[in-house]
């Protein structure tokens, strides 16, 4: 099977999941800002961010104008992501929490989100 397939349906489930669960619940993203700032939590996600987008960049790094650049480009967000939280903590977190203290930012970002998960479902599943 085509990788470009299984990192679509890859990140197709896991955006559309996890952006529509937040877009239903925003308590579920207020929770996780607050509890991140437990150093302990932070790190975790921050470990977890780094080694998925280092994965998903070492077996996928193909820059197109098309679904594949955009599943390459959401590796290397991914990794930055991780990346960022250990480097300059305190400034990830200060932007979890203007997102959390923004509805419009919030709503925004996560739309975005869900969206391109169901692109990626469409690409992955359906195509």
């Amino acid at each position: 099977m085509d990788p470009s397939i299984v990192l679509a349906k890859f990140w197709g489930v896991t955006l559309f999941v996890t952006c529509g669960g937040l877009l239903l619940n925003k308590k579920l993203y207020f929770e996780f800002v607050r509890a991140s700032k437990i150093e302990s939590i932070a790190l975790i996600s921050g470990l977890v961010a780094v080694l998925s987008g280092a994965f998903l960049v070492s077996i996928y790094n193909v820059w197109s104008f098309d679904y594949r650049g955009l599943l390459t480009l959401l590796g290397w967000l991914t990794l930055l992501k991780g990346v960022a939280v250990f480097i300059v903590p305190k400034s990830a977190l200060s932007l979890a929490r203007r997102v959390k203290s923004n509805d419009s930012l919030f709503y925004s970002s996560v739309g975005v989100s869900f969206l391109i998960g169901l692109y990626m479902l469409y690409i992955g599943f359906l195509s």
